[in-house]
C-alpha cells in the first residue's frame, strides 16, 4: 500500500514539474515573440547576420533566404570532388553537375548543386580554377576558387512544382540560397542559370564543357557572353560513399527537422523573424549551435582537403 502512495506522489510530483516547465515555456515564447514584433528589421537582419557571420553566410533581404558573404571562410578551402562525396554525411542531400573546361591555360570547374541542405532548400554556383599542367582527370584536381577578378555574373532561379521559389543573382565566385524550413527532394527541384562571362574565349570553353558532360545544343541559349540553361536532372554521375538506405535515413531526418522548425517558430512566417524568434526562446541553445556548428564544418572541409591534397 505505501508503494502505491509512493508512486502517486511521485506522479503527482512529475506533473506538476511539466507543468511548470511548460508555464515557463510559454512565457518565455510570448516574451520572444514581443521581443520580435517590437525590434525593426534592421536590428533583426544586425543580429542575424552577426550570428550567420561565423559560418560564412548571411540574410538577404531581396528573397528572406540565406546566402554566401562575399568573401566567406570557405573560400579558402577550395574544392575537390571529394567535398560532394561525403555531402551526405553532413546532411546534404543534392544534385551535382560538375562542367570541367580548359581556357588560358587553366584548368575551370563551374559546378551546379540543388536540394535539401539539412533543413533548408538550396541552391549553388559555384568558380573553380587549377593551374596544374597535369594528365589527371579533371575530376582528380584539387581548385581554388575564382579570385575577385575571375567572378562571373551569375543568375539563378530555384523551381518547385511549377512555382518559383527563390531567385538569386549577382557577381560572385559562389552564389547561393538556402530557404530554412523548406523540404525538397533534388529531383523536385528546377534550377534555370544565366552566366554572363567577361570574354569570350571562356565562354566558348564553358560552351565545350556543357556539350562534353552531355548537355544538347537545344538545350543551351548563347546571347553574346552570356550562357542559359536549365538544370533538370544531372547529366554527369553522381558520386556518394553512401548506400540508399542511408540516403534514406538523411532525408527522413531532414523531413523531421524541418518540421520541427516550423512548428517551434510557428507565430512566425518569415525567416527573418523564425531565426530571430527562436534566438530569444533558446538563447544558450543559439549560441552553442553556432559555435558547434561553426567548428564541425570547418573540420569537415579541412579534413576533406587534407585527404584530397594527399592524394
Amino acid at each position: 500500500m505505501k508503494y502505491v502512495w509512493w508512486c502517486l506522489i511521485g506522479l503527482a510530483v512529475l506533473a506538476v514539474i511539466v507543468a511548470l516547465v511548460c508555464i515557463c515555456i510559454h512565457i518565455r515564447r510570448r516574451r520572444a515573440a514581443k521581443k520580435v514584433r517590437c525590434e525593426s528589421e534592421e536590428e533583426k537582419a544586425f543580429r542575424l547576420n552577426s550570428a550567420l557571420s561565423v559560418f560564412g553566410f548571411a540574410w538577404c533581404r531581396d528573397c528572406d533566404c540565406i546566402t554566401a558573404g562575399e568573401d566567406p571562410w570557405q573560400r579558402d578551402m577550395g574544392y575537390c570532388a571529394e567535398y560532394d562525396e561525403f555531402a551526405l554525411s553532413m546532411n546534404m542531400v543534392m544534385d551535382c553537375e560538375p562542367i570541367y573546361f580548359r581556357c588560358n591555360g587553366k584548368n575551370w570547374l563551374m559546378e551546379f548543386w540543388k536540394g535539401q541542405y539539412g533543413c533548408a532548400t538550396g541552391a549553388e554556383i559555384g568558380l573553380y580554377y587549377n593551374e596544374e599542367e597535369t594528365d589527371r582527370p579533371p575530376e582528380k584536381l584539387f581548385y581554388t576558387c575564382a579570385t575577385d577578378s575571375q567572378r562571373a555574373h551569375m543568375q539563378f532561379s530555384l523551381w518547385k512544382d511549377g512555382k518559383c521559389i527563390m531567385e538569386r543573382y549577382g557577381l560572385h565566385w559562389w552564389l547561393t540560397g538556402f530557404l530554412p524550413g523548406e523540404y525538397s527532394r533534388p529531383c523536385d527541384l528546377v534550377m534555370k542559370i544565366c552566366i554572363c562571362f567577361h570574354e569570350g574565349a571562356m565562354r566558348d570553353a564553358f560552351y565545350r564543357g556543357l556539350l562534353e558532360a552531355g548537355y544538347d545544343r537545344q538545350e543551351i541559349c548563347v546571347e553574346n557572353n552570356r550562357i542559359c540553361l536549365t538544370f533538370d536532372r544531372p547529366k554527369t554521375r553522381q558520386h556518394c560513399r553512401f548506400g540508399r538506405l542511408y540516403r534514406f535515413l538523411v532525408c527522413r531526418k531532414n523531413v523531421r527537422c524541418c518540421k520541427c522548425y516550423l512548428r517551434a517558430s510557428r507565430p512566425f512566417c518569415t525567416t527573418l523573424d523564425r531565426i530571430s524568434f527562436l534566438g530569444y526562446c533558446f538563447p544558450l541553445l543559439y549560441r552553442k549551435l553556432i559555435r558547434l556548428g561553426m567548428r564541425c564544418s570547418r573540420r569537415r572541409y579541412e579534413k576533406c582537403c587534407r585527404r584530397r591534397r594527399r592524394g
